[in-house]
């Protein structure tokens, strides 16, 4: 998707695709695909503040600014698989580990928001001095989400 040229109600279609194509696929392909969608969007240095949960914007207000740093991209990911109920998502969280932002699904099963290519955590390193910074199951994520 040419994310720099595109509008608000194309990338919100492209959104609702995203999440409908996810909805019936496996696991896997669903994460990949999700992982794979979010790489796409417009990158930039810092956009969003990890201490600054309460003012983050709600996934609509995301696309709508259209400006994704990691934090930002890994939150899109989060919110999108958040809105999609996919049942063997059991539970995720946005982590800070070695200088970036990743979204540790299932226990840390699942790594998103590392590499365009890979959900697997095997090559990543600095986890075990990881840190939480926001939940799927915090209150503040689940109102901007509607849930």
């Amino acid at each position: 998707m040419w994310w720099s040229s595109s509008t608000y109600d194309e990338r919100l279609t492209n959104w609702f695709d995203l999440r409908n194509d996810i909805s019936n696929l496996d696991l896997e392909t669903a994460l990949n695909k999700v992982n794979s969608w979010w790489f796409d969007v417009p990158f930039v240095n810092k956009h969003l503040h990890p201490q600054d949960v309460q003012n983050w914007p709600s996934p609509w207000e995301m696309l709508a600014d259209n400006l994704y740093c990691d934090l930002a991209r890994g939150l899109g990911m989060m919110y999108t698989l958040m809105a999609t109920n996919i049942a063997e998502v059991e539970e995720m969280a946005i982590i800070y580990a070695d200088n970036e932002y990743f979204l540790a699904i299932n226990n840390m099963t699942y790594i998103l928001n590392y590499s365009v290519s890979s959900i697997t955590p095997e090559n990543l390193t600095g986890l075990e001095s990881s840190y939480v910074i926001v939940t799927s199951k915090d209150d503040a994520i689940k109102k901007k989400i509607g849930k």
